[in-house]
């Protein structure tokens, strides 16, 4: 090669000078490659001025060559137009492989074709490669000469794309497998512009050295080969794999946006291409003078400035930097919800997409996300692929949400234009009204994140690496201390609020917490509310991730103590006594609420009493609270008996909470009256707090006339009370307190008068969870008042006016108080009026007071 650049060298002719290209707007330039027989000889070419718009009655005949400069020196000349032009190594060895013996090939080579010292004629020029390849015969992808059996591995992949026999080919994969990996591995492979090179036209060529095959048998070869694809690969070949079917269309389909989160890792000797190989392919049109267009003239952070805000919304702030490959986006938003489940999709017709399950919060919903996006996204695959725990935020004013990961102190975008397949036929989502909906502008966060362009190789200068780990380490940018703390808390906010909702929601989902929290940076603290959260509807591995996030940090607060002691469990009490030791205060109302836990607080009170011991503050409120515990009670009261026996503090209001007691008191008492005895605290409340009780109350009054008898202190009213009562036991009760106290016991007129009028049902619970009315009533206790009392128990007008009432047992006590009076039971027409408006059973009734009372009853007006 060194000689025929000596060759040119000392020719003597002058260097190429370009001339100005016509104005015309699709105007660029062609070279004709001139033939030679000499692979090593002077490659000559001359240079044609050529209009894009023309095609003549047939196809544009050129051919466009897709390569890799290499090295930026041009240590190579051509003769051009009979001058001498230098060009690099790179292009100099693909042109003496391209050159024909006998024709010569018309072709568009960028480093040639266009000016390259003139920025202007650049900016021009390049929004026209997308048309000069999309128009182009054929596309000459050239991978760089063979070395390392690539010409080999290209022609295995040509025999294996072409046979249709593949039981013939089986036994040769593993030997051209590696070699195929080392020809896709080339730098061509990875360079950006190389998308659109491939990406718009409809024919394609593949070669290597002196081997050249078509671009869809490259595709079908490596397919049956079955050869791993790199990620920076697989888009490329999607896009040759479907040259041949693309339509000849010079508008691309995908914003800007979107192809940058699918392209940003793929190389570019200079910054400012990482977005203008692009564009030909987005839907960016160059007509209108709002679109991005390609300026060199500017400084890279400026065009990736200009390219942010294209992508965000308007209302938002972005900051770039010199040589800096991330921008800082602020803007106004709401969190939507985070990613479940990330797949790959196995249809052919969409390979290389990917299938994201997203779980919404309430806000998308109020905004109406959930109907019209809906919870399974089909993605373009993105250079950095969407992972479970993503989140989905949307700014405010954006026409739709954002993907963002998790970045130890600031969220990063994965994705910044999250627009599904299906949504693309669809209008876009209105959702500025519910915007402006009162709950909506609560929940607005401000929202801070970066969107990276990944450095390639030399392109790097210093650039922020270590992004990554802390936007604080970011040379380039500067916050003060209130802006830095901001941002914190903000991220912080955002980042509590979807555990929350997680924990409240889905309990058992882990996972994404748990990356959330791996992927959380120390100077992002768990707020208070995440760890009552978790004492909510937590379980014990994410309250073991949020203790090592939270590391030798003060100890948490009395509150959220407090949470865990009502709502936790032992094992979590366990993890936050071990964590903190005896820096951990447990204070009264800690160890009350553990009295109160229906659930574990019988061993969190446990757990109490081994940490602190005699320390442990039992008071009375304490006491009042374990027994009032339905689930619990019993158990509670013995294990403060077991640690303090009879200095457990006892007051009448603790046995009246004991007596009261739904599901545990009848067996409390017994616990107290053991420790205690007569000097129980016991009074008339007491008794009258248990006579309240549904179930249990007859053996609970029984348990303290067994130690009292006599001394009991028993209300005057008792018997009027349970005649009253709704309880299941009401009879029972006064049945054993008759079989203690007997006519003892004050009877009065309203006692009689209250079981007379009551209608309350006495239903028995069955096997099968159902009830059966069976069981004693109003009228059954009448006959037991009778049983004791006989003619002495005061039967009143009232008292059989109140039965005549009565519209579900009235006909029964009637019957049972003539069958012990008689005719000297009392009548009057008040009775008989109340008979008469009993609508169930006043006509029995009436019946009744008929039989013992007929000449009354006939005389007395009712209708």
């Amino acid at each position: 090669m060194s000689s025929v650049h000596e060759k040119v060298s000392n020719m003597d002719v002058p260097s190429f000078q370009y001339s100005a290209l016509p104005p015309e707007p699709y105007t660029t330039r062609m070279i004709r490659l001139l033939p030679g027989s000499d692979k090593n000889g002077i490659i000559q070419c001359e240079i044609l001025d050529y209009d894009l718009a023309k095609a003549g009655e047939g196809e544009h005949l050129y051919e466009a060559l897709s390569y890799v400069w290499g090295s930026s020196d041009f240590t190579c000349s051509i003769i051009l137009n009979g001058c001498k032009l230098r060009i690099t190594e790179s292009l100099h060895t693909a042109l003496s492989y391209l050159r024909s013996s006998q024709l010569e090939r018309v072709l568009w080579i960028d480093a040639v074709c266009i000016n390259q010292k003139d920025t202007d004629e650049k900016n021009r020029q390049i929004p026209l490669m997308r048309m000069i390849y999309a128009q182009a015969r054929r596309v000459i992808v050239w991978l760089g000469e063979a070395c390392e059996d690539s010409d080999d591995a290209l022609e295995a992949i040509d025999r294996f794309g072409r046979e249709s026999q593949r039981e013939s080919i089986e036994g040769g994969r593993e030997k051209v497998r590696d070699a195929c990996q080392k020809l896709l591995r080339r730098v061509w492979f990875r360079r950006i512009w190389v998308l659109q090179e491939v990406g718009v036209c409809q024919c394609i060529s593949i070669m290597c050295g002196s081997v050249q095959i078509p671009g869809h048998i490259f595709c079908e070869g490596l397919s049956r080969l079955k050869v791993s694809l790199p990620s920076s690969v697989q888009p490329v070949v999607n896009f040759i794999r479907g040259a041949h079917l693309r339509p000849a269309s010079t508008c691309g389909t995908l914003p800007i946006g979107e192809l940058i989160d699918m392209y940003r890792t793929h190389d570019a000797t200079k910054l400012h291409d990482k977005v203008y190989a692009l564009l030909g392919l987005s839907t960016e049109t160059m007509d209108d003078e709002a679109s991005l267009k390609p300026n060199y003239n500017l400084q890279w952070h400026e065009v990736f400035k200009q390219v942010t805000k294209r992508v965000f919304p308007s209302s938002c702030s972005v900051e770039t930097w010199p040589e800096a490959p991330f921008a800082v986006i602020k803007g106004r938003g709401w969190v939507l919800g985070y990613v479940a489940s990330v797949s790959a999709v196995e249809d052919p017709s969409n390979y290389g997409r990917q299938k994201v399950n997203v779980i919404y919060n309430k806000t998308a919903q109020s905004l109406g996300f959930d109907k019209h996006w809906g919870t399974e996204w089909l993605l373009q695959a993105s250079a950095e692929p969407v992972q479970e725990g993503n989140l989905i935020l949307f700014f405010k004013g954006g026409l739709g949400p954002i993907i963002v990961n998790l970045c130890h102190d600031h969220f990063a975008v994965v994705v910044s234009t999250a627009i599904t397949l299906s949504d693309r036929e669809k209008p876009s989502c209105d959702v500025v009204p519910a915007q402006n909906d009162s709950h909506i502008q609560e929940s607005l966060r401000d929202i801070h994140v970066t969107w990276e362009i990944s450095l390639a190789g030399k392109e790097s200068k210093g650039g922020p690496n270590d992004l990554k780990h802390s936007m604080s380490g970011a040379p380039q940018y500067q916050e003060d201390g209130c802006e830095e703390a901001k941002r914190l808390h903000d991220t912080s906010s955002i980042l509590d609020g979807i555990m929350i909702e997680i924990l409240e929601a889905y309990p058992l989902e882990h996972t994404v917490i748990q990356k959330l929290l791996e992927q959380r940076g120390e100077s992002l603290v768990v707020s208070e509310d995440v760890f009552k959260a978790v004492a909510a509807n937590g379980e014990e591995e994410v309250m073991r991730l949020l203790l090592e996030q939270r590391g030798e940090s003060p100890p948490l607060s009395e509150d959220v103590i407090i949470a865990f002691a009502a709502d936790g469990d032992d094992e979590v009490m366990q993890m936050l006594l071990e964590h903190w030791g005896e820096s951990l205060t447990i204070s009264e109302q800690v160890v009350k609420a553990a009295a109160a836990n229906g659930d574990y607080g019988h061993e969190i009170m446990q757990l109490l009493f081994e940490h602190c011991d005699d320390c442990l503050p039992i008071s009375e409120e304490v006491v009042k609270t374990a027994v009032a515990n339905d689930f619990y009670g019993d158990d509670m009261i013995q294990l403060l008996l077991e640690h303090r026996g009879k200095t457990l503090p006892i007051s009448e209001d603790i046995v009246k909470t004991a007596a009261a007691s739904t599901s545990k008191g009848h067996e409390t008492m017994p616990l107290f009256l053991e420790h205690w005895g007569k000097s129980l605290p016991m009074s008339e409340d007491v008794v009258k707090a248990a006579t309240t009780l549904e179930w249990y109350a007859s053996r609970i009054i029984g348990q303290l006339l067994a130690l009292w008898g006599e001394s009991l202190p028993i209300p005057e009213d008792i018997l009027e009370i349970l005649a009253a009562s709704e309880s299941y036991e009401r009879y029972e009760m006064v049945e054993v307190l008759l079989a203690h106290r007997g006519t003892n016991l004050p009877i009065s007129e309203d006692a009689v008068k209250a079981a007379a009028a009551n209608e309350t049902p006495r239903s028995r619970p069955q096997a099968d969870y159902g009830w059966v009315d069976d069981g004693y009533h109003g009228f059954d206790i009448i006959q037991l008042f009778l049983k004791y009392w006989g003619d002495d128990l005061p039967i009143s007008e009232g008292v059989v006016k109140a039965a005549a009432a009565n519209k579900h047992y009235g006909h029964q006590t009637i019957r049972i108080l003539f069958e012990h009076r008689g005719d000297h039971l009392p009548f009057s027409e008040e009775i008989l009026k109340a008979a008469v408006a009993n609508k169930s059973h006043g006509a029995e009734i009436i019946k009744q007071f008929s039989k013992h009372f007929s000449d009354a009853v006939s005389t007395m007006p009712y209708d």
